[in-house]
């Protein structure tokens, strides 16, 4: 039986190329795609593909054993065998006793790294908590039409606080949400103000505090994967883009100007050193995709991008599942042979099994089209191996050494345990 720990580090390993995968398809179908939504849609599918990946290997790997061949290998009365070999080792690999250790070391760097950026997710959680209880309400023209907008828009209006200590602008809480606000922005014009509080109703129109606090734990735990923190960035990017678009739906240039000088003025605000809102982030990438998209919104894409798009998305899934099936194959070859042996051992009274065995077999027992049993037996080249059901059968079968066209030669025998005798 294969180890946890093997398990796991197998599964987190997996992460990386179907990440891989998903971030180099959201890169080429960006462009094709070019509305805001439809961008978010597709990093969000290539931010699925790791953990897609990450459960699709221990289930991949503990998926019942089908039967090698249609017909019946050995059958005897009500009884059917069927048998194929697990493992094969003509030598084994200098490093194979390496596998499990490597994985223990790596895996426990992994999750130690998950835990110090889960501490760190906490603590800052913690310092923004105590931030929203120290701030002060604002309860004047700022709130009230903050109030009226998230009315129109159904939303239940969130409280609009002042700070003296917040450096940005931020949506925070989950049940209770409130807007934040750095004391020191109260000197940009009112409608400057109203847009950035507008920016941030659309974030929780979008359920953006909660998402965002799920990208900051799958970053946390999957912090070694660079391909999932560059997808998780991109698409923090298209977040603040999807709520620029909400906010001037409808809108005319003139709007979309002022709304640009907006972000232009909070951005040399921040190069001051004064506090920077919500809506820009630390790239200069992200800065010139918002204001391209502020001045200029981009169009409907055509229908032939949009199928070419899902074309894409489905290679990289069946990508992604491809990589998982390799990878569980390859986790199933790591295995040893006296754990897959000790594993069936109480089912098949198979004891003292070889530790240095060439082959091994897994027997699937079936009784009136049901699977009764699943033993493991090992040996070696040109050995008879057995294995005995209890109140049920025997079967010994042998295997011949592969030869030069790769293929070997395998015999069984069976018996059935029927009416109290052999």
């Amino acid at each position: 039986m294969t180890s946890p720990i093997l398990t796991l580090a197998f599964s987190l390993a997996a992460t990386v190329p179907s990440a891989a995968i998903g971030w180099g398809v959201a890169r080429l179908g960006e462009p094709l795609v070019k509305t805001p939504r439809l961008k978010s849609a597709l990093w969000s599918g290539a931010l699925a593909l790791p953990l897609l990946s990450a459960v699709a290997v221990p289930l991949w790997r503990s998926a019942p054993l089908q039967a090698p061949a249609p017909e019946p290998v050995a059958a005897t009365g009500r009884v059917t065998a069927h048998f194929t070999a697990v493992t094969v080792h003509t030598a084994a690999p200098a490093w194979g006793g390496l596998v499990e250790p490597l994985a223990l070391g790596l895996t426990g760097v992994a999750l130690a790294g998950s835990a110090l950026a889960l501490g760190v997710l906490a603590l800052r959680q913690l310092r923004l908590l105590r931030l929203v209880r120290a701030a002060t309400p604002e309860e004047g023209a700022l709130a009230r039409f903050v109030a009226a907008k998230a009315e129109a828009q159904d939303l239940p209006p969130p409280a609009v606080k002042l700070s003296d200590t917040a450096t940005t602008a931020v949506l925070a809480g989950l049940r209770h949400p409130c807007i934040i606000l750095p004391r020191a922005l109260t000197v940009l014009p009112e409608e400057a103000l109203h847009w950035i509080c507008a920016h941030e109703l659309a974030h929780l129109r979008r359920g953006d505090n909660a998402w965002l606090l799920l990208d900051r734990l799958m970053g946390a735990l999957l912090w070694f994967n660079p391909f999932v923190l560059a997808a998780l960035a991109r698409r923090a990017d298209v977040r603040e883009t999807l709520c620029d678009a909400a906010v001037l739906r409808g809108a005319g240039p003139d709007q979309r100007r002022r709304y640009a000088a907006t972000l232009l003025q909070a951005l040399r605000l921040s190069g001051a050193g004064a506090p920077s809102t919500a809506f820009i982030r630390n790239t200069g990438a992200s800065h010139a995709m918002r204001l391209k998209a502020i001045v200029s919104p981009p169009s409907t894409p055509a229908r032939s991008a949009r199928v070419a798009v899902f074309a894409l998305a489905g290679a990289a899934i069946l990508s992604s599942l491809a990589v998982s099936g390799s990878i569980a194959h390859r986790l199933s070859d790591t295995a040893s042979l006296a754990d897959l042996a000790a594993a069936d051992e109480g089912a098949s009274g198979a004891k003292g099994a070889p530790t240095q065995a060439d082959v091994a077999f897994r027997v699937v027992l079936t009784k009136a089209g049901e699977r009764v049993a699943t033993p493991v037996v090992v040996g070696k080249f040109g050995q008879e191996m057995k294995v005995e059901i209890p109140n049920l059968m025997r079967v010994a079968m042998s295997a011949q050494r592969p030869g030069q066209d790769g293929k070997s030669f395998t015999s069984a025998r069976m018996a059935v345990f029927h009416d109290g005798a052999w």
